[in-house]
């Protein structure tokens, strides 16, 4: 199967420079346990053009905003949230309100 594409925002693509190794969307369409599979390929691109990183799925995590963050370290999921109730925030705006969500692990070479 061909590689998963991950576009981000530019303080989201810089997270990842600072320590963030998991990605949090809404579990829905692209984003679900079936297209993030342990070993896919991964491209993760600050916006549609931009720098690129390139490394593959590991660990995924699905569930309430609330208990990917209870179970990810906060600085591998959020690192700018200075707490857990901040980094649930900031995905809270960022996302929106859904019923479940999907947390992956990107493993750069």
């Amino acid at each position: 199967m061909d590689r998963v594409f991950i576009p981000l925002t530019k303080a989201s693509f810089e997270d990842f420079k600072i320590g963030k190794i998991y990605e949090v969307r809404r579990a829905e369409r692209q984003w679900s346990k079936k297209n993030l599979r342990t070993g896919r390929h991964a491209t993760v691109s600050c916006g549609y053009s931009g720098a690129r990183i390139e490394g593959t799925i590991g660990h995924v995590v699905t569930g309430s905003l609330r208990n990917i963050l209870r179970y990810i370290p906060l600085h591998e999921v959020e690192p700018r949230a200075k707490n857990k109730h901040q980094a649930f925030c900031m995905n809270l705006e960022t996302l929106g309100e859904a019923p479940c969500y999907i947390a992956f692990e990107i493993k750069f070479a």
